[in-house]
């Protein structure tokens, strides 16, 4: 992980210098100051280097910030994705003495990076499973994706000679890659699931979260009124939020992200009769009692 740990407002003069002569770099025009934004709060060190030093990373953190950008929940992603291909970098360049990413995903460089991946995941020959299984897939995904982004500008170009090794590297990519990384990865995460314990809260356990929650909301919403401050907001605020993830009972992401508008927007119209007809006494009760509203799932 390259994302800092914590905020701060100090930058090694080296990186800022690095950043800037990136930036005045006629190869790296395309990328936005949204990116760079990101880039900026990065944890310094030998990963975030090799990201900001290598175009085709930075290109495909521009293809995520096209896609995602809007969303600032979605820029912790971004960082991760592409200190991920970072890591993958590195090794490349230490073990393998291939400097980019360009280089990385040639044809003739297919099985050395193969090994660069099981390398950074953690594979064991003789478990035939990885340590970060997840990894190996997510950097299948990414080295893909960047295949991609070499091979438009080439199509763009008639770079006949550049569209042939991206297209050789898509077929040896479709034909290996599943044999030599993913099946072992796939086998691992398996693994590590089957016969794990589902562990269900007891009623009484229940109970008691609810009654804490309760408590503190009082409180916390008595001590808003008697003494209004930032401080006393958050509080309310993060146990609202905490009742309202419990009740709805789906990802928290979901009604974390709920907009005042979305809660105004709600429908409070009274149940229509012929919806009642087909529910229970305690069904129409609860429609009496709570309002629904609509929020923007994960997947729109």
């Amino acid at each position: 992980m390259c994302i800092k740990p914590e905020t701060t407002d100090q930058k090694g003069p080296k990186r800022i210098l690095s950043l800037a002569s990136m930036v005045d770099s006629p190869l790296c025009q395309q990328i936005s100051q949204g990116v760079w934004k990101l880039l900026t709060v990065m944890k310094d060190d030998e990963v975030s280097a090799a990201v900001i030093s290598d175009f085709y990373i930075l290109q495909l953190a521009q293809s995520f910030f096209n896609k995602h950008g809007q969303d600032p929940s979605k820029h912790e992603y971004i960082s991760r994705k592409i200190c991920e291909v970072g890591r993958l970098l590195l090794i490349q360049r230490k073990e393998f003495s291939i400097f980019n990413i360009e280089d990385a995903v040639r044809p003739s460089n297919f099985h050395i990076l193969i090994q660069g991946v099981k390398k950074v995941s953690g594979f064991h020959e003789d478990s035939h499973s990885y340590q970060t299984p997840s990894l190996a897939l997510k950097l299948g995904h990414s080295l893909h994706k960047i295949s991609d982004l070499i091979c438009c500008p080439a199509l763009v170009s008639g770079n006949d000679e550049l569209r042939k090794s991206c297209q050789a590297f898509k077929l040896l990519y479709s034909s290996k890659w599943s044999e030599l990384v993913s099946h072992a990865a796939k086998t691992t995460l398996r693994g590590t699931r089957f016969n794990k314990p589902s562990t269900l809260p007891f009623t009484e356990d229940v109970q008691r979260l609810h009654q804490h929650l309760e408590k503190i909301t009082n409180s916390a919403s008595e001590t808003l009124r008697s003494e209004p401050s930032t401080q006393n907001y958050k509080e309310l605020r993060r146990t609202t939020l905490a009742k309202l993830i419990l009740f709805n009972r789906r990802r928290g992401g979901e009604v974390s992200k709920m907009l005042l508008s979305a809660f105004l927007e709600r429908d409070t119209t009274p149940l229509h009769k012929d919806v009642a007809v087909d529910l229970i006494e305690f069904e129409r009760r609860l429609c009496a009692h709570f309002s629904r509203v609509e929020i923007k799932g994960k997947r729109g």
